[in-house]
């Protein structure tokens, strides 16, 4: 019997937004994890684990075949959804790349945009400019979830066709969203804002950067929110 696959922390948050029965394709699979992982468990009835590079590719196989899964997944060589139909999958994962990185490829796919696409998208940086984008261009965040892994925070972000109805901006919607659903992981999330936040504003402040009240205020958010969550769990 072959071993089951038991996914990092990271992708165990991005594999637990993915309904059962779900048309799933995995964008920069690299090595295949979270598509062998569906595909051991009978989660999804298609997979689709697409990767620009033919040896990340060629590892992704590599892992399917040694869980015994190679063939329950569909293995394309593309960049970005380049490869992906418009009607092959209803749920996109797209990990392990920058937040500008993950908008480009959405940008050049906009049937992502339809009501009934998922995308769960986990940047590993850029997380506010992606935010930007996703607001401003026709997508809406349903749910968020952190995960610390090999000692960092990820943050695996739901969204769905269909602009946001919170009045809020983008970051601090998602934050609002960690917030409400009561993350486990948030105190410490919070303290990681704030340090890197009070790290680039003295940077601004060196430099005579224009952009010191704006990060100044964006400090100061992040403070109260913070204090606003830590009051919140202490009752």
């Amino acid at each position: 019997m072959k071993q089951l696959l038991k996914l990092p922390e990271r992708l165990a948050a991005i594999a637990g937004f993915i309904e059962n029965g779900a048309s799933v394709a995995d964008i920069g699979t690299d090595h295949g994890f979270v598509p062998v992982y569906l595909a051991q468990n009978g989660l999804a009835r298609r997979i689709i684990a697409s990767d620009m590079s033919a040896a990340s590719l060629e590892t992704a196989r590599g892992t399917a075949k040694k869980h015994g899964v190679a063939d329950k997944i569909e293995f394309i060589t593309a960049q970005g959804l380049a490869g992906i139909g418009e009607h092959d999958a209803d749920t996109v994962v797209i990990s392990g790349l920058g937040g500008e990185t993950i908008a480009g490829i959405i940008r050049d796919a906009p049937w992502t945009r339809r009501s009934d696409m998922r995308l769960i998208l986990q940047p590993q940086s850029k997380i506010n400019e992606l935010c930007r984008y996703l607001h401003l261009c026709g997508y809406a965040l349903i749910g968020a979830k952190l995960a610390r892994d090999s000692g960092r925070l990820y943050i695996a972000m739901l969204v769905c066709g269909g602009n946001s109805d919170s009045g809020l901006e983008p970051e601090l919607e998602l934050l609002t969203r960690l917030m409400q659903s009561g993350d486990p992981l948030l105190a410490d999330y919070f303290d990681e804002l704030i340090a890197k936040t009070r790290l680039a504003l003295e940077g601004m402040k060196s430099s005579g950067s224009p952009e010191v009240l704006e990060m100044a205020l964006r400090l100061s958010v992040y403070i109260s929110m913070k204090e606003v969550h830590d009051n919140a769990n202490r009752k």
